[in-house]
């Protein structure tokens, strides 16, 4: 886990799923480009620990950070393999399929989060 820390920017938000004790999966988020704008990276699950809901749970918990922390766009670059994972919490593809060297092939994906919807300061008027 240091080691993916090192890696990413200082106020990057980290979240693990364990089991039992052991870290089974991680994940990163940050503010990356334009306001509003944050990137998920470092998602890893062990490979023994896959299709068990770990990875799920890491991806809704970042996803939740960066919405309260009034994102309005999040996205990654996502190994093609753990597109599916990506697409049941609502991510859509927006890239091209390319490859990253040593890594293999991704697509970028991104996720629109609509603002909190605003409240009237009174209640309607009646006709």
């Amino acid at each position: 886990m240091a080691e993916l820390a090192s890696h990413e920017p200082p106020d990057a938000y980290a979240v693990g799923a364990f089991a039992s004790e052991e870290l089974v999966s991680v994940g990163f988020v940050a503010p990356d480009g334009q306001p509003g704008s944050w990137r998920v990276r470092g998602m890893a699950t062990a490979p023994h620990a896959r299709g068990r809901g770990a990875g799920t749970f890491v991806l809704g918990a970042l996803v939740a950070y960066a919405t309260e922390h009034q994102a309005r766009r999040i996205w990654a670059n996502v190994r093609t393999p753990a597109r599916s994972l990506y697409e049941r919490a609502g991510f859509r593809v927006t890239s091209e399929q390319f490859e990253l060297p040593e890594i293999g092939p991704h697509v970028v994906m991104e996720l629109s989060v609509l603002p909190p919807a605003s409240k009237p300061d009174r209640a309607p008027s009646r006709p």
